[in-house]
């Protein structure tokens, strides 16, 4: 499972990576190689640039379709602009050095590239080559995201992180449950079952072989209309809330552990359930992916509401 920096990057570079490759393009011909763009604070250089930009490649490397596009052309440099400019304040409040921070967490990526970038065969150091990088420019690259990232959390207080808590935790978006279930469509092998109360008799009769004692695994696979029942037997481990039909959400929550559910209704079929486990995450367990939530979108209005003041093309 990725490290949750690295959710970080490739969020970014997945939803912004597609903005990188525009400095170069933008400013070709018509900027100096010292300085192809300016901004409150400081200057991005050609050089600079195609490293950011290379860098974005080795975490994307589909960008390349889209070098010629206009928008992402004009978006490139603020994006970089942007995070020379939250480092920069990022190293301004934590004043230590986050090298060694940043130096474990590239050798943890190394250690999970084979799992994230096995379609294309080719190694990290063939990667790291072909785009002209080093690591050490890899790792710098990290330290300024660990910067950045430290900006926006020292902007977010125990207080309101407790807050968000209590009212997620209100609507049981921190439980996890261990659910076996059995699905019933509407719709039988691609046709409308013209009576619903059809589909009721035959759950109402599946509830009653599995309190009966009938083999669940059996059941669901017989008679779930879930493809996923073939693979894992209608049990579903350490399952969030959010993934769960909606339609039946209440009815799971109240439902007692161990006790096998009535027919549940849901807008496409019936469902029935049976509650093995339910773990609810404490705040301490909950608080980092907190703020993780509210670094996005600290990074989003920055973008949009904060960077326009820094940011201008020369």
């Amino acid at each position: 499972m990725k490290s949750r920096w690295l959710r970080f990057i490739l969020a970014i570079c997945l939803g912004v990576a597609t903005l990188v490759m525009a400095g170069l393009l933008l400013a070709s011909g018509s900027a100096e190689e010292e300085g192809i763009t300016h901004y409150q604070g400081g200057t991005i250089t050609r050089t600079e640039h195609s490293t950011y930009l290379s860098i974005m490649q080795f975490y994307t490397p589909g960008i390349s379709q889209k070098l010629n596009q206009d928008k992402f052309q004009q978006s490139a440099l603020r994006e970089h602009v942007a995070s020379n400019i939250l480092a920069a304040r990022g190293r301004a409040i934590t004043q230590d050095s986050q090298q060694a921070l940043a130096e474990q967490q590239w050798n943890e990526f190394k250690k999970s590239y084979s799992d994230s970038f096995s379609y294309s065969g080719v190694s990290v150091e063939e990667r790291l080559r072909d785009l002209a990088l080093t690591e050490r420019e890899m790792i710098s690259y990290i330290e300024d995201q660990i910067y950045g990232r430290s900006y926006f959390k020292s902007k977010v207080t125990e207080e309101a992180l407790q807050k968000d808590y209590q009212l997620n935790e209100a609507e049981h978006n921190f439980d996890t449950y261990d659910i076996r279930q059995i699905y019933l469509s509407f719709t039988a092998n691609g046709s409308k079952i013209a009576d619903k109360s059809e589909t009721l008799l035959h759950a109402n009769e599946i509830v009653r072989q599995w309190k009966a004692g009938a083999d669940f695994t059996d059941l669901a696979k017989r008679y779930s209309d879930d493809p996923s029942v073939a693979q894992n037997g209608g049990f579903y481990q350490q399952s969030p809330i959010y993934t769960l039909d909606s339609d039946i959400k209440d009815e799971i929550v109240r439902l007692d552990l161990h006790t096998v559910s009535e027919p549940l209704l849901a807008e496409s079929g019936y469902y029935m359930v049976q509650v093995e486990g339910k773990h609810t995450q404490s705040y301490e367990e909950a608080r980092e992916s907190l703020r993780d939530s509210y670094v996005q979108k600290a990074y989003t209005a920055f973008m949009t509401d904060e960077l326009p003041k820094f940011f201008s093309l020369n």
